[in-house]
């Protein structure tokens, strides 16, 4: 199958274009071990960055491909081909290939590039339509490779540890080993693109008894700008360098030093050791937060800015008596919340416009901007009137009377070191930017012990680390929520009941009174349970 694309035609984004600095391609060639005789390939050469440093390097057998034929004229003197990488017919093998695959979401694809991927053998096997076009192009290359063959590639970093990842890994572990990988942060590389990106070295052969893995990495504190990272790419000088054992299972591949992984393994273990009468505590395995609660994702408006009710508007008792009251992410802290939103919640009291206008006339002028939005949601398969929600999710669940500990879905966690669980009252829903924490009935841990826990550095760190985490920003929807161990009382053990209570106290004074030495303290009797 031969194919390629105009870039005149073709939306950029829909290829995954999105070019490489000269600096960056000069040092991702310097990382090779490769000779100047080595046969070396990039995939996906677009204007030629590589190809330029590879030539510059002296290397002379260079094999390219680019699907978007609009840089025909940008190279030249070489065996070059415009067609797509992932079906061109390649007989040869490669010592080396490098380059800066496309990285797409599926949905956002090129259709002609997912007709592509349908009766492709290595897709089919491995990934499916959840995940990102870049994978293919890791698998390919690492086909193509000669034994000890190097595939050099500068990424994002999900792919180490999604889901829809997960055949990518299965594979590499297949076919080869790491020597080095370069953690980016989320680093001013590319125009326009905010993720956090690696570049790794891997080589095909026999992994056993192999060296760690060289790991460096830019501070995670803020974005570096082009030209710091130009000076640390020049001068080798990664302000973080440590090693890890090469990858062994291919779940979830975490770049974490030994310090902070034993630390890790520390709040794991205490996760074990909980009371040994709950009946599904399973002794070789820690206990999560999804044994320990319900976990409910919040409900979706379709429009929320149609269905909040401004703090001005006065309300008639049948209006008032139609309300939920929200709380938003960005109203959240740790352990309290600073305001609650009233959202119109009319559902099915009413058949008519007419007839909803007539009982509640300042929801239907809240309402009445809207209706062209309004009738275009997403509907999830319902007939929607206008002041009817798109999808309730577990609204029944979320009824129910009792406290529960809300979290925002997403939080960047790159310039601070906590998460933002918050206690809130059973009479208050999320909407679908945050996530509920209900705990189980036949748990005896109180609401304010599980959030003291969930506040803590301990969970702060393995979410950051073992967590879903894409570019800073952890995703805190029901999977990723219900893998963090959660340390729960040995009730027969007096002195975990009493840290339980303290801890219940504290947690309770955070809500009213925020203090750093109160916190201080929970985070020491945390230690003391570990």
């Amino acid at each position: 199958m031969h194919i390629s694309t105009s870039g005149t035609n073709v939306n950029p984004k829909e290829i995954g274009q999105f070019f490489t600095p000269s600096f960056v391609a000069n040092f991702m060639v310097s990382l090779s071990s490769k000779d100047s005789t080595a046969e070396v390939l990039e995939p996906c050469f677009g204007a030629g960055v590589f190809i330029n440093s590879l030539q510059l390097a002296g290397y002379t057998n260079i094999h390219g491909y680019e699907i978007d034929s609009s840089y025909s004229n940008h190279i030249n003197n070489g065996d070059f081909h415009f067609e797509s990488f992932v079906s061109a017919e390649i007989d040869l093998s490669f010592d080396l290939i490098i380059g800066n695959p496309p990285y797409v979401r599926w949905k956002n694809l090129n259709k002609v590039l997912k007709e592509e991927l349908q009766d492709n053998p290595l897709w089919n096997k491995y990934l499916n339509s959840l995940s990102d076009y870049l994978n293919i192009f890791i698998l390919r290359s690492v086909e193509l490779l000669a034994d000890r063959g190097e595939l050099i590639f500068i990424t994002p970093e999900f792919w180490m540890n999604t889901q829809h990842s997960m055949g990518t890994r299965e594979f590499l572990l297949q076919n080869g080993y790491f020597e080095k990988i370069i953690h980016l942060n989320e680093s001013n590389i590319f125009d326009g693109v905010t993720s956090s990106f690696i570049i790794f070295k891997f080589i095909k052969g026999n992994a056993s008894n192999r060296e760690p893995i060289q790991i460096s990495k830019v501070g995670m504190a803020k974005r570096h700008s082009r030209k710091t990272l130009q000076k640390i790419f020049s001068e080798n000088s990664f302000e973080i360098n440590f090693e890890v054992p090469q990858f062994s299972r291919v779940e979830s591949w975490s770049l974490i030093d030994a310090e902070t992984g034993e630390a890790l393994s520390r709040w794991e273990e205490a996760a074990k050791k909980s009371d040994p009468n709950l009946n599904f505590l399973d002794n070789d395995m820690y206990l999560t937060l999804g044994d320990v609660a319900e976990i409910a994702n919040g409900m979706v408006s379709g429009l929320d800015s149609a269905f909040k009710i401004p703090p001005e508007v006065e309300l008639t008792d049948i209006e008032e008596s139609l309300t939920l009251d929200v709380v938003k992410g960005s109203d959240m802290s740790q352990f309290s919340y600073s305001r609650i939103t009233k959202y119109i919640f009319a559902e099915d009291k009413f058949e008519t416009w007419e007839q909803f206008h007539a009982d509640c006339p300042n929801f239907a002028n809240l309402l009445t901007p809207y209706l062209p939005k309004l009738e275009k949601r997403y509907s999830y398969g319902r007939d929607l009137k206008p002041w009817q929600w798109a999808f309730l999710r577990s609204y029944n669940r979320l009824s129910r009377d009792m406290d529960k500990i809300f979290i925002p879905c997403k939080e960047r966690i790159s310039s601070k070191n906590y998460i933002r669980f918050s206690i809130v009252p059973g009479n208050i829903f999320p909407t679908q930017d945050v996530t509920a924490i209900m705990i189980r009935p036949e748990i005896k841990e109180s609401i304010y012990y599980l959030a003291a826990i969930l506040n803590s550095k301990n969970v702060f760190e393995w979410v950051r680390h073992k967590g879903t985490v894409k570019g800073n920003v952890a995703e805190f929807s029901k999977r990723p929520l219900a893998a963090i161990p959660i340390k729960l009382i040995n009730w027969n053990d007096k002195f975990e009941v009493a840290a339980h209570d303290e801890l219940s106290r504290q947690a309770q004074e955070m809500i009213g009174s925020p203090s750093n030495s109160v916190r201080m303290e929970m985070e020491a009797i945390i230690e003391s349970l570990i």
